[in-house]
């Protein structure tokens, strides 16, 4: 429905035109003013196709109106009347464009065919918008489908020199003050070219920068952030994201955005080739995430763990376990697998199997209650294509074999715990059991009976059995010589730990070698 507005100072006019609509039965939505300020008001508020207005109106006139309509909305269709024939005026009317300037009194038949053909100008002029919307449309459709042929083009030729080839993305063409930044997002469900509208709607909502939404697969997308006309205007990153996430929920597509990686600000073609490259090496981590979370393009170079690194945490970790300290393993764990997460060398098997040693080192350590729990860490490793999850398993494990060691101080296994600790960590020294006693503050008698109560076995025999194993482990795994051994496990002479190891495994250390090497 189209919708006039008449203005006059005249009341009585006013409602003979209204009546003259009415009567003719037009339909337009009708407007009223006493005069140009109140008709201005109404302009503001109230979008306007036809303004009837008189030309000698009390604080803004009929030209000054016009003028003012015409700035809010162009196309508006101007019907001026008034009692005089002022050719000023008529000539206003003509640089306004205005569809007729009529005289009072108004007459029926002239008035109708004026209003007709500000209907029918009002009319075509609608339908043409609508052409020219359509076409728009139709242009920016076809300039979107082609900046997604050419990120797609960009993104899956990255690592080929063919990306040479690739006119520049034209953001960054425009001169110095070029910034963009990417967001690529990765999804288990190829729907986004099915939702592109939908995103780039949520995109306009919540987003404080010019921002576009590009499926170039089914299952990869990009968000392009244009900062150009202000780098500092960067948004509040995690409000952002837990925003955009929520919005995703409420399409009923929880599960769509799987991974999400965002670029640094992206000012040249070279820097936008590699932001592409760190994002396809990132991919190639996504066994790593869980959930839905939003990672940076520079973890890819800063964060990045040496093998080196990782070694020493490994080491740490052993020796945390063959002392029994289980309250640091938890922190040190989570220490090794994000060093593993962001150095992109190791691969899924690699990562397994660091979590299969460190619980087959524990399985070693840990009290029967636990028993059960290993076999479903060591399953669930094996099995599960998602390390997160398995290291949260093993996490739990460790809380347990806390709350257990935390209720073993109460009694005296925290004594046995305590002893055993300082063996497997002094075992090449002198264990004399007085020493032993006064270092857990025991008597060597309640200890020795203590601990013989609480592990079946007595002190010495848990001495050599350490001793034997820390033997086995060099002659297996050294090229030493017997006479650089045997001090090393705690043996004051040759003949002595010869004679030892023979009594716990059958074989001399040398018969034990050789076998080893077959």
């Amino acid at each position: 429905m189209l919708k006039i507005l008449l203005a006059d100072d005249d009341q009585v006019v006013l409602d003979g035109i209204r009546l003259l609509l009415r009567k003719k039965e037009y339909d337009l939505e009708i407007h009223e003013a006493r005069n140009g300020q109140i008709a201005l008001n109404i302009l503001k508020g109230t979008p306007i196709d036809i303004l009837f207005t008189d030309v000698d109106m009390p604080l803004i006139n009929g030209i000054q109106l016009a003028e003012k309509a015409q700035q809010l909305y162009p196309a508006v269709k101007i019907i001026f009347f008034s009692a005089y024939s002022d050719f000023s005026y008529a000539q206003s009317a003509i640089h306004l464009s205005a569809v007729s300037y009529l005289l009072k009194p108004i007459q029926p038949a002239e008035f109708y065919a004026v209003i007709d053909r500000a209907i029918s100008l009002c009319q075509k002029a609608k339908e043409e918008g609508k052409k020219t919307q359509e076409l728009s449309f139709l242009n920016n459709l076809s300039a979107k489908r082609n900046m997604e042929l050419y990120l797609s083009d960009l993104f899956f030729c990255c690592e080929m020199e063919v990306t040479d080839t690739l006119p520049t993305l034209p953001v960054l063409s425009e001169g110095s003050n070029a910034a963009i930044q990417i967001i690529f997002l990765r999804s288990n469900l190829p729907l986004f070219t099915l939702l592109r509208q939908k995103f780039d709607d949520l995109l306009k909502m919540i987003s404080n920068v010019p921002a576009e939404f590009y499926a170039i697969s089914g299952s990869y997308g990009i968000i392009m952030l244009d900062l150009s006309q202000n780098r500092r205007l960067l948004l509040n990153w995690d409000t952002w994201w837990q925003t955009f996430k929520q919005k995703v929920a409420q399409m009923n597509q929880d599960n769509l955005i799987f991974l999400a990686i965002r670029t640094k600000c992206i000012s040249t073609m070279p820097e936008l080739i590699s932001e592409m490259r760190a994002i396809r090496r990132l991919l190639l981590l996504n066994h790593y995430i869980r959930e839905t979370t939003l990672i940076r393009t520079e973890y890819d170079i800063a964060d990045e763990a040496t093998s080196f690194q990782i070694d020493q945490i490994m080491e740490d970790v052993y020796k945390i376990i063959s002392q029994k300290r289980f309250y640091l393993l938890s922190e040190k764990l989570h220490t090794l697998m994000n060093a593993v997460f962001f150095n992109r060398a190791y691969s899924l098997l690699y990562m397994k199997h660091l979590l299969l040693d460190i619980v087959q080192k524990l399985e070693k350590q840990i009290p029967k209650e636990l028993a059960v729990s290993i076999a479903e860490v060591k399953s669930s490793i094996v099995e599960s294509p998602d390390i997160r999850h398995s290291e949260e398993i093993l996490q739990k494990m460790l809380q347990n074999l806390e709350e257990i060691q935390n209720r073993r101080i109460s009694t005296g296994n925290h004594y046995v715990d305590q002893i055993q600790s300082i063996i497997l960590s002094d075992y090449a020294s002198d264990m004399a059991l007085n020493s032993l006693a006064e270092r857990v503050n025991l008597s060597v008698t309640y200890m020795c009976n203590l601990f013989k109560k609480e592990t079946g076995i007595s002190i010495g025999q848990y001495i050599k059995n350490v001793r034997m194993e820390k033997a086995k482990e060099l002659l297996r795994n050294t090229n030493l010589r017997l006479n650089d051994i045997y001090p090393q496990v705690g043996y004051a002479s040759l003949a002595y730990f010869c004679i030892a190891f023979k009594e716990a495994f059958g074989l001399t250390p040398t018969q034990f070698r050789q076998q080893e090497a077959t």
